[in-house]
């Protein structure tokens, strides 16, 4: 049941739209903090390696 209608300015119903709104917030904050600690930990095993490889240890046996 609606009880109200939202139009914008060429009179298209968008109503819908609005009440999608919240949860688009929602799942792109997500998405956001989840490209975020997939790219924090990324930087911190780079580093890792970096700083072993620069202080002449290997990760992988030779």
């Amino acid at each position: 049941m609606q009880f109200f209608s939202v139009t914008d300015a060429t009179g298209d119903d968008i109503t819908g739209v609005l009440w999608a709104l919240p949860t688009l917030r929602l799942i792109l904050s997500d998405l956001v903090r989840r490209i975020e600690l997939g790219l924090m930990c990324y930087l911190k095993v780079k580093y890792a390696i970096d700083r072993n490889q620069n202080q002449g240890h290997s990760l992988t046996q030779k």
